[in-house]
């Protein structure tokens, strides 16, 4: 992807840099300064996700301190269940060593999600070498100090300073006791390993009316103290709060408090919390930053005295929305570290890669299998088993259409092969007129085929099939019927149907056979009016009455219930009406498709790494199957609706898609090479309520997932 921003934060030959809040710089004679060239913002997420998911470590990365882009994808770089006690981190500050070879970074130990605001037991300190490999330890004031903090309720925006007088580094934060509503800051000493506290905590300052989240800094031979602090009146409640300044000769004090409130919004009643200050390199200039929490901003001020602000704040311009953190500059080399690591543009077109060179190698070793069951189409791999179908199945153009595919991402006469190989195998579903499944037969093989290659005799297939697959059309009714009459229905109509359609707006736009087209015009219509409910979830199955073309029954088949939204159902809609705006250009088709994403994508019970359970309404929840072929299905639909539409909606399609292929691409769902029989993904489910192909790989799930990535890389390849 051509992205003018990762380009300059890699050469990064800016101007600015700083030290988040950090110690008195001062390098010795046989040292260099460093070229500071970017800034890496160290925060907490306000506003994405559960509670749980915001209190994790978050970086993000700036050539100027004022453009930001948040790496991972704004998406923890650390697992706060692994480095606290608590389960959630907040207020996290970083420091670079003295000698700018270690990174130290202290955090909050603290779940509001968990325990909400009734305590917390401590802090974590971590210590990098890279930025990128963390050692961490838990400080437990409570048990570690019990003389002293038996009784301590909060412990908290824990920061670090390097002290010259003592050559140690100073750790310290806000201290409450349950039974004293006093706030003050409280330090200790590090050990040399930053792996402990050298001694108990002892008080360093206490504001007149108390004060929280200090963040000192060294300038002119003195220590700048920046906290939110309160005003009261006489009748000692709460008359105003923003941020004030303390200052001291040195970190033992004694400090001076400073009464002036120095932010530009303590006048108002908007809430701002969690300052910080840093120095812009080879500059005079220093920003308090600020978190104004309750409005989900942040903004800051500029000085050159750090007594003296703009009165007028200024905004940062990001993708993420953060929390009380701080920012440490970094050097070009470092911002090449992050970028490579967990860049969006990097991080995202490797994901791409990635999965395609597993689908690859996967493909090819599951092609050369199979060819040892002659006719036979991968389906599944169950008990050490491959499991496969005949063309009759309704899977038996999935793989083929894989092996397409990756033909045509990376063209070799190998992958060639066994793609005109396996989609012979499907050429007799030509002729299948007993059930609606012929779309998904042929389209994805002798449809993509024919895409590629321009293969004349596969559109001679497909010409055959589409008139197969029309015979099953009711002009009466509307629709195409899907599985034969039965006591419980008359004429069935699945949702899955609406995959089909494709099948048909292709030949007829191939033939000028007209009448295809205005076949899946009529079905696409009529299953819009009658498959979805109000909040725009789908039935899985709509039965009509043949005498008078209405719905006499709303069922489900693989679904948790009748009124449950069954997940891979709701994948076929999304998929299904998107594919059809593209098809016509019916906006009533686009405006459906939004509703239908934007019902997945708000969706309670949709899990925070988006690969959905089976069923959005599954008892079983949290701990029931995931389906990774609803999750490839959703991404490869929402790759292309990105692009489709054109509202201010279309950044959130595309995120989710990405959020979902990059689930689908780690361990956690992309098979090893060698492994998996072969298929590229495990964990999707076939039919839960039949206890039918549950928590295994499906042909499906391989075939929208290297779909999506395909469209992914074309979206990417011609930014």
């Amino acid at each position: 992807m051509k992205t003018t921003y990762s380009i300059f934060l890699v050469v990064a030959t800016l101007l600015l840099a700083c030290s988040c809040s950090s110690s008195r710089k001062s390098v010795s004679n046989n040292q260099t300064e460093p070229q500071y060239s970017a800034y890496l913002f160290v925060y907490f997420e306000g506003a994405e996700g559960t509670r749980k998911n915001q209190e994790q470590i978050r970086f993000a990365t700036s050539p100027d301190a004022v453009r930001w882009k948040a790496l991972n994808h704004n998406q923890p770089i650390l697992n706060s269940d692994d480095i606290t006690l608590s389960g959630g981190i907040r207020d996290p500050h970083i420091l670079r060593s003295e000698d700018g070879n270690t990174f130290y970074m202290v955090v909050t130990d603290m779940s509001t999600a968990t325990n909400g605001w009734k305590d917390n037991p401590g802090i974590t300190m971590l210590k990098s070498t890279d930025l990128i490999n963390w050692e961490h330890r838990i400080i437990n004031l409570e048990k570690q100090y019990p003389a002293k903090f038996k009784n301590v309720q909060y412990v908290w925006a824990p920061q670090t300073i390097y002290d010259p007088k003592a050559d140690k580094y100073l750790v310290y934060f806000t201290i409450k006791y349950r039974d004293d509503e006093t706030l003050g800051f409280y330090g200790a000493y590090a050990n040399k390993d930053f792996t402990a506290l050298e001694n108990e905590p002892v008080l360093m300052f206490t504001p007149k009316d108390g004060g929280i989240d200090a963040d000192i800094i060294y300038k002119d031979d003195m220590y700048h103290l920046f906290f939110k602090g309160n005003s009261k009146d006489r009748n000692g409640k709460k008359a105003q709060s923003g941020i004030k300044q303390a200052t001291a000769k040195t970190l033992q004090g004694p400090w001076k408090e400073h009464f002036e409130y120095l932010d530009a919004y303590h006048n108002s009643q908007t809430n701002v919390e969690g300052s910080s200050v840093f120095k812009l390199n080879d500059s005079d200039t220093y920003i308090l930053m600020y978190d104004l929490y309750s409005s989900k901003r942040y903004e800051f001020q500029r000085s050159t005295d750090l007594h003296h602000f703009t009165n007028k704040p200024e905004s940062f311009t990001k993708d993420f929305h953060p929390r009380h953190g701080c920012i440490m500059s970094i050097t070009a080399e470092e911002a090449k570290r992050l970028n490579d690591k967990w860049g969006e543009n990097t991080s995202m077109n490797g994901v791409i890669e990635k999965g395609l060179n597993i689908a690859e190698s996967q493909a090819l070793f599951l092609a050369r299998e199979a060819l040892k069951k002659e006719g036979e189409l991968p389906r599944t791999y169950e008990n050490d088993e491959l499991k496969t179908s005949s063309y009759k199945s309704w899977i038996s153009g999935f793989f083929p259409g894989v092996l397409w595919y990756l033909y045509e991402n990376k063209p070799t006469a190998q992958m060639k092969k066994y793609a005109e190989t396996y989609t012979t195998r499907v050429e007799e579903a030509k002729h299948i007129t007993n059930n609606h499944d012929v779309g998904f037969m042929l389209n994805c093989s002798f449809g993509n085929g024919y895409r590629i290659t321009g293969n004349p005799a596969y559109l001679d297939v497909m010409k055959i099939g589409a008139r197969s697959l029309s015979t099953r059309y009711n002009p009466a009714v509307g629709v195409i019927q899907s599985w034969g009459t039965s006591e419980k229905w008359q004429y069935p109509v699945i949702i899955d149907n609406m995959m089909n359609l494709e099948f048909l707006t292709s030949v007829a736009q191939k033939t000028g056979e007209s009448r295809y087209r205005e076949i899946a015009d009529s079905h696409a219509k009529t299953t819009m009016a009658n498959h979805f409910r109000p909040d725009y979830s789908s039935y899985h199955v709509v039965s009509y009455d043949t005498l008078t073309a209405k719905p006499h029954a709303k069922n489900t088949h693989q679904g948790y219930a009748d009124e449950s939204a069954w997940a891979r159902g709701q994948a076929w809609g999304v998929y299904g009406y998107t594919m059809m705006y593209r098809e016509t250009g019916n906006p009533e088709y686009l405006e459906h498709a939004r509703h239908i994403a934007s019902f997945i994508i708000n969706h309670p019970n949709l899990p925070e790494d988006k690969v959905p359970y089976w069923d959005f309404n599954s008892p079983e929840i949290p701990n029931a199957p995931r389906d990774a072929s609803a999750a490839a299905i959703m991404a490869s639909a929402l790759v292309e609706l990105s692009q489709l539409d054109k509202s201010t909606d279309s950044p959130k399609w595309l995120k989710l898609a990405e959020e979902q292929i990059r689930s689908l691409t780690s361990p956690a769902y992309l098979a090893e090479t060698g492994t998996n029989g072969g298929f590229i993904l495990t964990h999707s489910v076939g039919n839960h309520n039949k206890n039918s192909e549950v928590n295994v790989p499906l042909s499906y799930a391989d075939y929208y997932y290297v779909e999506a990535l395909m469209r992914l890389k074309k979206m990417y390849n011609e930014k």
